[in-house]
């Protein structure tokens, strides 16, 4: 609310009858409760001003929800986010919209910007903005309808795992696909043209991996499979490296 001239007396319980709402309601918009409606707040914020209000100065705290799934990479990089954010402008809550729908759509409601670091198909995001029309909407790492996409390049992520590759001089390289995703498959089509292009005579076989394959069986029936094991194996999805590592780690 911005600074008006007038008398301060304003009274609240003659604005919400003449609104047909609480007093409580009036209170919780003077103290910027995230738990009125967008519609109510406005109409309660144009009365206050009508009659003289004004707040010293505007004190704003975001509500700002992180959609979570179990991915463990975007895991890390949704909390390494929430970490920075500072905690006198904003409160941060967490969902998994996969886990609990209902529990997501309550947290949409009282938001401000819901962050998704879960990969959400633009149905979840469509349903979003049906809870609270006011939602500010942000994918991490995937394009989507959101309002912003912050999303890596894939195309030029693809051409500089395989230069860095040609460079080391790797000529039998395996790719672990995983299920079908578009970043994902961008990122192999690029990798792959551009490997082509520096060494035609390279070898580059594909693993693939559907959504009930168990990973580690996967990957061993590969290597198993295999008359000459790959130099090295890429993996042109986040996480799926480190899932790697720790897989055949812990086995003997």
């Amino acid at each position: 609310m911005e600074k008006r001239s007038g008398s301060l007396k304003t009274n609240f319980s003659q604005i919400a009858r003449e609104l047909g709402i609480s007093r409580g309601t009036v209170y919780r918009v003077v103290n910027h409760s995230p738990l009125v409606k967008p519609e109510t707040r406005a109409k309660v914020i144009s009365a206050l001003n009508r009659n003289g209000y004004f707040r010293h100065r505007q004190i704003h705290i975001s509500k700002v929800l992180f959609d979570f799934c179990d991915n463990k990479y975007l895991r890390d990089l949704g909390n390494k986010l929430m970490a920075v954010m500072p905690e006198k402008e904003y409160i941060c809550h967490c969902s998994d919209h996969r886990r609990n729908f209902e529990d997501f759509l309550n947290s949409v409601a009282e938001s401000d910007p819901v962050v998704f670091v879960s990969n959400p198909s633009d149905k979840i995001i469509t349903a979003a903005r049906h809870v609270n029309p006011d939602i500010y909407t942000v994918t991490l790492t995937t394009e989507s309808s959101a309002d912003v996409t912050i999303t890596p390049n894939n195309k030029l992520g693809g051409e500089l795992a395989a230069r860095h590759l040609f460079a080391c001089g790797q000529k039998n390289i395996a790719v672990f696909l995983a299920e079908s995703h578009p970043t994902r498959i961008e990122r192999y089509k690029s990798f792959l043209g551009e490997f082509t292009l520096l060494d035609p005579d390279a070898e580059i076989k594909e693993i693939h991996m559907s959504g009930n394959d168990e990973f580690y069986s996967v990957i061993a029936d590969f290597l198993s499979s295999c008359q000459v094991l790959p130099d090295v194996i890429f993996f042109p999805a986040g996480g799926f490296a480190q899932t790697f590592y720790e897989e055949f780690a812990s086995r003997d």
